[in-house]
């Protein structure tokens, strides 16, 4: 990488704080950064912290990746950054060489990847280990293959449920979309009413409105301290270079409000070996409980920035400033367990543009 670099963040709706990253980065690199931003609602913020930005269809439109291809092509664009779960698995299996790109004005790569010279590359983790974390049964099952604390977690089958049925797991449970984000179709079940209501009514309104199509699964609802793991991997040899835990002290839209970093080294190794184990590139955020009796469980896992990324950073894990680095051909030596203690608390923040700049 040149000390010149174009960055495309894709669907970056409230990614202001994660912009802002990457520019201070940049400036203490003296790396001169073009962010170019794409999103398909005109009104986001993220559009307005932006060097150029461009409203783009949904990732669900076939014309996005062709919209997106050209606008990479036309801007010389260096690096592409996903942020969004329903796009991921799209820019893997265009990096990675599992989706044929011979139509379209560009070539993609892996972030990483030799291949990748001559072609705007992409900062995303092998489709293999994307599905795997995307699918929540899936992970489930990863998981527990690889020895690793999970929820007790099945797939919910609303044919095989009656007033009297037993459920796949103990009351109380939790059923989530099997792919979502978020807090988005989440549904907690106390009791066999609770059940019956879900499969009867809740379910069939998530159904009409888009989600959980792919099908709900039951997870046993943890009690603890929830936390998230900040987690990033060399861009080459997947190996993690910084895992940063932080608790959860309030949520809201499954996004942390307020947090507090916190030295627990279990949580350490756990999510070096979790993403080392799954074949993660670049970054990822690991989400899970400390029961009440100390032993941890694993939740999710998702292949992307966090929302809560701007804790870990203050904390001193830089990863903007790292895979920059990464990018010019840098080598970095790990940084397990090297963060400060930080709490965060956040506030909403307005931007008031002019109507004729909509």
């Amino acid at each position: 990488m040149s000390d010149r670099l174009t960055l495309l963040c894709t669907s970056v709706g409230r990614r202001v704080p994660l912009m802002r990253a990457f520019r201070e980065a940049a400036a203490a690199l003296e790396v001169e950064l073009r962010l170019i931003a794409i999103a398909s609602d005109p009104l986001c913020a993220g559009f307005h912290r932006a060097d150029l930005s461009r409203i783009v269809p949904t990732v669900e439109s076939p014309a996005y990746l062709p919209v997106v291809a050209e606008l990479c092509a036309t801007e010389r664009v260096d690096v592409v950054l996903p942020t969004l779960d329903e796009e991921l698995a799209l820019w893997a299996a265009l990096a990675w060489g599992r989706e044929h790109a011979g139509e379209l004005p560009i070539a993609f790569g892996p972030a990483g990847s030799p291949a990748a010279v001559g072609a705007v590359r992409v900062i995303i983790s092998p489709l293999e280990a994307v599905n795997a974390c995307l699918d929540k049964l899936a992970l489930a099952a990863a998981l527990e293959r690889l020895r690793i604390p999970t929820a007790s977690t099945a797939i919910f089958d609303p044919t095989a449920v009656t007033r009297f049925a037993t459920p796949p797991i103990g009351y109380p449970f939790i059923i989530k979309p099997r792919r979502g984000k978020g807090s988005l179709g989440v549904f907690r079940v106390w009791s066999e009413a609770d059940l019956d209501y879900f499969a009867n009514t809740a379910m069939p309104r998530l159904l009409s409105s888009g989600i959980g199509r792919a099908g709900f699964i039951c997870q046993e609802m943890l009690k603890g301290q929830e936390f998230t793991l900040d987690v990033l991997c060399d861009l080459i040899t997947g190996e993690p270079l910084s895992v940063v835990p932080r608790l959860r002290l309030t949520v809201r839209a499954g996004v942390s409000d307020t947090g507090r970093t916190v030295r627990d080294q279990r949580l350490v190794e756990i999510g070096a070996t979790t993403a080392r184990s799954l074949g993660i590139i670049g970054p990822a955020n690991i989400q899970g409980f400390v029961r009440d009796d100390g032993r941890i469980a694993l939740t999710e896992v998702n292949p992307r920035f966090s929302g809560g990324i701007p804790l870990t950073i203050a904390a001193g894990g830089d990863f903007p400033r790292w895979l920059l680095q990464m990018l010019r051909s840098e080598q970095l030596a790990p940084r397990l367990g090297v963060y400060e203690g930080v709490t965060m608390v956040r506030y909403e923040e307005s931007l008031f543009v002019s109507n004729t700049e909509e």
